[in-house]
């Protein structure tokens, strides 16, 4: 599988991090939308970067509104992003950004379905075990 980012070095290739991750880091946050937990913005950290919270650009998931720099209304993963939506969905997270969201994006918090009967199966099974 092709490399998301390059984050590993010529020594040890295997610390890239692969296009998969965006499809599970997709499924990770439509299931945090779910349970009302906060959502993913960037798959890695960068620890230099405290003034974002540690977000790292080059892995960024999603813009401030929940909408996913990666898959579509229709959940059809794209597979390229512009600087254009990608830098404007970064600085979303600034305080007193104006920017609007992304268009045409599939939104996690919109489009989270909420389960109650699995809800109620998971605690109950958790309690009574």
């Amino acid at each position: 599988m092709s490399a998301w980012s390059d984050s590993g070095t010529p020594d040890y290739p295997e610390d890239d991090i692969s296009k998969g991750e965006i499809y599970a880091s997709h499924i990770e946050n439509k299931i945090r939308a779910e349970w009302g937990l906060s959502l993913r913005s960037s798959y890695a950290l960068l620890q230099s970067n405290v003034s974002m919270g540690k977000m790292d650009l080059t892995t960024l998931l999603m813009d401030r509104k929940g909408n996913s720099l990666w898959y579509d209304n229709y959940e059809k993963q794209l597979n390229q992003i512009t600087k254009g939506e990608k830098y404007p969905a970064y600085q979303s997270f600034l305080p007193k950004n104006q920017f609007s969201g992304l268009l045409n994006r599939y939104n996690y918090e919109k489009n989270a379905k909420s389960n109650i009967f699995l809800h109620f199966f998971l605690v109950y099974n958790s309690m009574f075990k």
